[in-house]
């Protein structure tokens, strides 16, 4: 008998914590640069250097994320494009992939492939069920979920940090018990780590209801 997937914390962003520690690590360059430990007997000119140099590292990072996301929101607006064409009469949406639980929903679903925190889907809702693709060149079908498999879907919550952002909590049933699968959806037009407004995921949650029940 397979367990019920459980809710699980969002995954911290890498990002966030090397900006936490370059940050410390200038403060307490600055905090040295100030007020010298003659402990530590470092020049002057050693401590601006080391100053300047982590604000550059910092900079660099920047610049670099930066393009990344110019890069990953291109390629993301370019298969979601390619998808409608493809699928004129489907609803197609971009899914991030920001909770833990998601990861663990496509596992118990049957996908043998690794998923990776930058892995992002498309959502591919018809008639007879929703499909999940991931990929670029061309994107590939990951999994199929008819939606006689689908208890609910309903509107829900995640947390990073102290903000709180909007997702679709679906409810899926597997042979003795259920799986939990937390959606996040891309707001169209934005980098794909921009999660979609509240009234986006409200209008995406009637839409996926209409194509279950119709």
């Amino acid at each position: 008998m397979k367990a019920v997937s459980r809710r699980r914390k969002p995954v911290r962003s890498v990002s966030i914590t090397f900006f936490v520690l370059v940050s410390i690590f200038v403060v307490g360059r600055v905090v040295i640069l100030l007020n010298p430990n003659s402990e530590f007997p470092l020049s002057q000119r050693q401590n601006e250097i080391a100053v300047v140099g982590a604000f550059a590292i910092v900079a660099l990072v920047f610049v670099v994320g930066l393009v990344s996301m110019w890069i990953g929101s291109f390629r993301v607006s370019k298969r979601t494009d390619e998808m409608s064409a493809a699928h004129p009469e489907a609803l197609v949406v971009n899914l991030g992939n920001r909770i833990v639980s998601f990861r663990g929903a496509l596992r118990s679903l049957g996908v043998k492939k690794r998923i990776y925190r930058r892995n992002f889907f498309v959502m591919v809702a018809s008639e007879t069920g929703f499909s999940l693709y991931s990929g670029y060149t061309p994107p590939k079908q990951v999994t199929f979920v008819p939606w006689a498999d689908v208890v609910s879907i309903g509107r829900g919550e995640f947390t990073i940090g102290f903000k709180t952002f909007p997702m679709i909590e679906l409810r899926l049933k597997r042979m003795g018990g259920s799986i939990y699968m937390p959606i996040t959806i891309s707001q169209p037009g934005r980098d794909p780590f921009h999660v979609g407004k509240p009234e986006l995921v409200v209008r995406t949650i009637e839409a996926l209801n209409r194509l279950r029940v119709g």
